[in-house]
């Protein structure tokens, strides 16, 4: 995948008073900065041109995805 998009995953046990452990946990995170400072999903266009790597990763593990907390994680469009 591509790194601009992994950033290290903090979990309770990595954390100490005053300093953060190393972690080899990383996790996804399709969201970028938009023009008005706010952020949000980068677009299926931008993300499939950008991030192919990362795209097609999301795209083989779909179901897995989508089926995590019973089902909320299930896109509207149902498009791939």
């Amino acid at each position: 995948m591509e790194p601009d998009l992994l950033h290290p995953l903090i979990k309770g046990g990595d954390s100490r008073r005053y300093r953060l452990q190393r972690t080899n946990r990383m996790i996804l995170f399709p969201y970028a900065l938009r023009e008005n400072g706010s952020s949000g999903l980068i677009s299926e266009s931008i993300f499939k041109s950008r991030y192919p790597l990362s795209w097609s990763y999301l795209l083989a593990n779909k179901i897995f995805l989508e089926n995590r907390e019973d089902g909320k994680m299930r896109g509207t469009n149902g498009e791939g």
